[in-house]
């Protein structure tokens, strides 16, 4: 035998070696049962994370139809579809597309390939025959020679957002119609007196004075370069109550023009509490002032009127009295007497007064 020639210490050296090598292949074999053990939990990882992620995970190819080669099973819970019904029809996401949305999403891919990344929102067919609100993040992978070598990307329904977005824009839509339908002027300003938004109707009024946004109040609307002595806005400022004061009307040039009421309100943060600017409310009161000022003008003209009635009547007595005693005088002393004319005069410039007096009651 080959083996017989060899000393017992040739065979104990050969056994060693031969355990050496057994124990170096089961700790081989241990390693690798502990890699497959690790990529096992591993991939366990990612698929739990896959499916219990509100995010779907895909891979498409980088070309029309763009067709998927891997979804997430959470796509299930989204959409009600199973993976493999994406896979297995190349075109099953593009025909799915609501149609008022494919032409604009299917032309925006462009972008993926210019840039690398792209994010687009879209409609999508439910499997309940609804459609959902997607949002659609994309990366381009490329090959070493940089061709693009597939696409992946990540898919999440949005739905409840963009109910939330249509309903807080309707909100929006509604206030900002009703701010812009009030005929009087209103003006939300900051804690700086910085004008932030305005109605119509105050950019009508101070059509020269715009644009108004970005600038205080009182350099728009009275010139100035500080705040007015007589501010509501600023006693809102300093209160946080609201204000009242009756203010100038002013147009080009700083020139009053009219006159205004202007109420002035705390604005709130609803959340903090701190007030976080003023609203002014603006009114017109022009026409009213005017009214008021020919009421007191006719007022007073209606008091002088009485007053002169009164005097007039008194002095009307006065002179009747004078002019009978003229008469008596002229009963009394003859035409030759040289006091004859002087009585005369007297009863003439009495009849000029009776006559002055009788237009002021008249």
């Amino acid at each position: 035998m080959k083996d017989a020639g060899k000393t017992i210490e040739q065979l104990t050296d050969e056994l060693a070696t031969l355990r050496k090598r057994v124990a170096q292949q089961e700790a081989l074999e241990a390693q690798q049962e502990r890699v497959e053990k690790d990529l096992t939990e591993t991939r366990q990882e990612l698929e739990e994370l896959l499916t219990a992620s509100p995010a779907v995970i895909y891979k498409a190819e980088p070309r029309e139809p763009y067709a998927a080669t891997f979804l997430g099973k959470n796509v299930k819970r989204q959409l009600g579809y199973e993976p493999s019904e994406f896979t297995d029809d190349p075109r099953f996401w593009a025909e799915r597309i609501h149609p008022e949305d494919a032409p604009r999403v299917l032309a925006g891919l462009s972008g993926l390939f210019e840039k690398g990344h792209h994010v687009h929102e879209y409609r999508f067919l439910h499997k309940d025959g609804s459609y959902r609100w997607m949002l659609d993040e994309l990366r381009l992978v490329r090959d070493a020679g940089g061709e693009p070598l597939h696409i992946i990307g990540s898919w999440i329904d949005i739905t409840d957002r963009k109910q939330v977005d249509s309903l807080l824009k309707e909100r929006e839509r509604f206030l900002s119609n009703v701010f812009e339908s009030i005929q009087d002027g209103i003006s939300v300003l900051d804690t700086n007196m910085t004008i932030l938004r305005v109605n119509p109707t105050m950019e009508k009024w101070y059509a020269h004075a715009m644009p108004l946004k970005g600038k205080t109040c009182f350099l728009a609307y009275h010139g100035r370069n500080e705040s007015c002595e007589t501010c509501p806005t600023r006693k809102t400022l300093d209160t946080s109550k609201a204000a009242y004061e009756v203010v100038p009307k002013t147009g080009a040039g700083g020139k009053a023009v009219g006159w205004l009421d202007l109420y002035s309100y705390p604005l709130f943060d609803s959340s903090t509490g701190q007030l976080k600017g003023v609203i002014e409310y603006v009114r017109d009161i022009t026409d009213r002032k005017r009214a008021e000022d020919q009421l007191r003008q006719s007022q007073k003209m209606e008091a002088v009127g009485r007053l002169a009635g009164g005097v007039s009547h008194d002095l009307n007595n006065l002179l009747t009295a004078i002019a009978a005693y003229a008469d008596l005088l002229l009963m009394d002393i003859p035409e030759t007497n040289p006091m004859n004319p002087q009585v005369a005069e007297i009863k003439h410039a009495v009849e000029q007064a009776s006559t002055l007096t009788s237009q002021l009651l008249a």
